[in-house]
């Protein structure tokens, strides 16, 4: 009898995850731990999920606990005392050991030692595409997607400390037009970021959809600027060319997050990188005729 396959995670979890469920598992069925739909759509239309089984969570702050406990190996702040194994959900949802292996990415499988499975494939669900196809239409040609936060796993410190000034610069030495996308992030960098929202920059902050939305436009981008986050990890198996400027933890070579986005069409950038440098590395990479300075 064929295993299932595991998923869980926020989106970055979920595509990286995907490689270890195609070494492992091959084509076959997978158990979602998780409450978000779009993943289910998501998982649904990859051509080698037959089936994806969802494994419901009744209480959200439970499943972050997991989460954080199990993928990160971190202390749960407010209960140091929490302890799971990776497979117990599973196994309280119904599931013998034999009826499963666990291909979403925990501590023992980010081990430094362990290999990676990097994979490529760019499907969406249907109503992802049809938006961004007649969204695109109402952006500039060759419009830059710029998303400089996301707080989902990393605080606002632990980001790059020059987005600001690298918006300010492309606005001012080049003629691209800067997307600004992202959600939840904006009151968290209010002490790091002033110029952000400047007028020369086309805000979508919070108004695209969802993810699934914003990986579909990626595909009409002019180019793709964005922290350590779900849409480099997009952009690295749809073969999308992409910069990273990457936070703290995944500028650390042996981070999980960061070997496997060692891909011919990304270009990471150090947290530790200057200003200007990489100002002229975002030109050279990123924007359609950008020279740098």
């Amino acid at each position: 009898m064929s295993k299932y396959g595991t998923a869980c995670g926020v989106w970055g979890d979920i595509i990286v995850g995907l490689g270890y469920f195609k070494h492992h598992i091959g084509s076959g069925e997978i158990l979602y731990l998780g409450n978000n739909k779009q993943v289910t759509d998501y998982l649904e239309c990859q051509p080698f999920i037959k089936r994806v089984i969802n494994v419901p969570v009744a209480n959200e702050e439970d499943w972050k606990k997991y989460w954080i406990y199990t993928v990160f190996g971190y202390a749960v702040d407010h209960d140091p005392n929490y302890h799971i194994e990776v497979k117990d959900p599973f196994f309280r949802a119904g599931y013998k050991e034999s009826q499963f292996t666990i291909t979403h990415l925990h501590q023992e499988l980010t081990l430094p030692e362990q290999p990676i499975y990097q994979w490529e494939g760019n499907d969406l669900p249907k109503y992802a595409k049809d938006w961004a196809k007649e969204f695109a239409k109402t952006l500039p040609e060759n419009f830059i997607l710029f998303q400089p936060f996301s707080f989902n796993s990393n605080r606002p410190q632990d980001h790059w400390p020059h987005w600001d000034q690298l918006a300010s610069m492309i606005t001012s030495y080049t003629n691209q037009n800067l997307v600004l996308i992202g959600h939840g992030w904006l009151p968290g960098i209010a002490n790091r970021s002033k110029n952000i929202l400047s007028d020369k920059i086309i805000n979508l902050y919070e108004q695209i959809p969802s993810m699934l939305h914003v990986f579909a436009l990626a595909e009409y981008a002019g180019g793709i600027i964005t922290t350590s986050n779900s849409l480099g990890h997009w952009c690295q198996i749809a073969n999308i060319p992409c910069v990273i400027i990457c936070n703290t933890k995944s500028s650390r070579p042996h981070y999980i997050y960061r070997r496997v986005l060692e891909w011919p069409t990304i270009t990471c950038i150090h947290h530790d990188t200057e200003l200007e440098e990489a100002f002229n590395i975002v030109c050279e990479s990123a924007l359609v005729g950008g020279s740098g300075i």
